[in-house]
């Protein structure tokens, strides 16, 4: 399956960065006027991702506790161009952005909508990769 995400890039490659979420989130929907920005979907995905960890690990588990801390931090973000649309989550700092095609068959179609994204991040590299099922 071929994946495409925005990474993050700074000069010194030794240094992690992102672009703060707010700033981020203006910009696509500056870019964007018909994007869709939900914070309730985000919190309901990390609420079910933690309720999953906590079936192998104690709730009071470091990680699960983690986890639990992004809730009223995170996005998830429907992009909607050419009557296509791309979604990624937003994480608390974004150094990577994984795009999610819908449907996922509209991949190839939903390619130019991705690099119009990619220039409203000019921080940001676009980088396809292909990963195993």
């Amino acid at each position: 399956m071929l994946v495409d995400s925005l990474v993050y890039r700074h000069p010194d490659p030794d240094v992690e960065g992102f672009v703060e979420p707010a700033e981020l989130l203006q910009r696509v929907a500056d870019r964007f006027p018909l994007t869709v920005i939900d914070h309730e979907r985000a919190d309901r995905m990390v609420r079910e991702q933690a309720g999953q960890l906590a079936t192998y690990m104690s709730r009071a588990d470091t990680i699960v506790t983690n986890h639990l801390a992004m809730l009223g931090r995170v996005a998830y973000v429907t992009v909607r161009g050419d009557g296509l649309q791309v979604g990624f989550f937003l994480f608390p700092r974004p150094t990577i952005i994984d795009f999610e095609y819908e449907p996922p068959e509209n991949r190839a179609a939903c390619r130019s909508l991705i690099e119009a994204v990619a220039e409203a991040l000019p921080e940001y590299h676009l980088v396809s990769e292909e990963l195993e099922d």
